[in-house]
C-alpha cells in the first residue's frame, strides 16, 4: 500500500487555497453568486437557489465540523470552489466536489480544480480513497475523472454515479498530471513544487 507520507505535495506555487471560514464577507459574496449562476447550479447536487442567510450559516456551521473542508481556490484570482465532505478518519475517505466561476466554466481550468482535490487530498488530509457524486448526464466531469484514474461504482440511491480514486492508482498518474498542470499554470516550474501545508490560510 502507498503511504501518502512518502512524497512530496506538488501543486502550484501560484494556486492559493483559503478556507471558507477564513474569506470575508466579499468573498462569501462571490462564492454565493457563483454557486446560484445557473450553468453552476444545474450540475450540482442542490439545484435551488441558496439563500445569503443559508450560506452564511453553512459557514459558521463549519468551524466545528471535522467532516467537511471548503476552499475558494485562487490563480492570481479567485477561480473557484473545491470541497471534501463525509470526510471519514477512520476509513481515511472522503467525498469530494468542485465548481468554477461561470465565466471559467469550459476552460481547462477544471482540470486544475481535479488535480488540487486528489492532490491536497492524498497529500495533506492523508486519505487513502476519495470519492465523488456526479449526475449520469456530467459526462464532461464523468469522463475527466476516469482519465484522473478513477473506477465507476455505479449508481447510489439518490441516483448519482459514484467514482473512486484510490491513493494506489493515483500514485500511478499524478506525475503524468503535474506535468500537464505545470505547463497549464506556470511553464517549466513544478518539480519542486511546493508544500501542502504552504497552499492554505
Amino acid at each position: 500500500m502507498s503511504d501518502s507520507s512518502d512524497f512530496q505535495c506538488l501543486i502550484p506555487s501560484g494556486v492559493r487555497m483559503s478556507r471558507f471560514e477564513h474569506l470575508d464577507a466579499a468573498a462569501h459574496s462571490r462564492i454565493l453568486e457563483w454557486r446560484n449562476h445557473p450553468l453552476v447550479s444545474r450540475r450540482m447536487i442542490r439545484q435551488d437557489e441558496i439563500s445569503a442567510e443559508e450560506h452564511q450559516a453553512f459557514v459558521r456551521s463549519l468551524t466545528n465540523d471535522t467532516s467537511k473542508a471548503y476552499y475558494e481556490i485562487s490563480l492570481e484570482d479567485p477561480i473557484g470552489v473545491i470541497d471534501y465532505y463525509s470526510i471519514d478518519p477512520v476509513h481515511h475517505s472522503a467525498y469530494y466536489g468542485y465548481y468554477l466561476r461561470p465565466d471559467r466554466i469550459g476552460s481547462s481550468l477544471g482540470i486544475l480544480l481535479e488535480y488540487i482535490v486528489l492532490e491536497y487530498g492524498f497529500r495533506h488530509l492523508n486519505l487513502q480513497q476519495i470519492l465523488a457524486e456526479t449526475h449520469p448526464s456530467n459526462t464532461a466531469a464523468l469522463n475527466l475523472h476516469r482519465q484522473f484514474g478513477a473506477s465507476d461504482l455505479g449508481i447510489n440511491p439518490r441516483g448519482l454515479l459514484e467514482s473512486l480514486f484510490h491513493l494506489n492508482d493515483w500514485m500511478q498518474v499524478r506525475l503524468r498530471w503535474s506535468g500537464i498542470v505545470s505547463r497549464m499554470v506556470e511553464p517549466a516550474r513544478l518539480d519542486d513544487g511546493q508544500n501542502c501545508e504552504s497552499t492554505h490560510n
